[in-house]
């Protein structure tokens, strides 16, 4: 099964890995809220979201198996 994302407006619904991450999602999105932040914004980081879950899949990484060192490669990767 390929993973797949679709993106609806200001929202995100990701299957990954055949793991449902909407509550994370969810909790980005709460974040969100609470912090007052513009729609543009949310966009913005629905969107790098995005990139990181394809970087993840390009790797072959796992949504479970993310670490801090991941992150960090993904972000260095960016700026290549």
């Amino acid at each position: 099964m390929r993973n797949r994302m679709i993106r609806v407006t200001d929202k995100v619904l990701v299957t990954f890995d055949g793991n449902d991450t909407r509550p994370y999602l969810e909790a980005l999105r709460l974040d969100c809220a609470v912090r007052n932040l513009t729609p543009m914004t949310k966009d913005v980081y629905f969107e790098h979201l995005g990139d990181f879950l394809t970087y993840l899949q390009s790797q072959s990484i796992t949504f479970e198996n993310v670490s801090k060192c991941t992150v960090q490669e993904y972000i260095l990767s960016t700026f290549i």
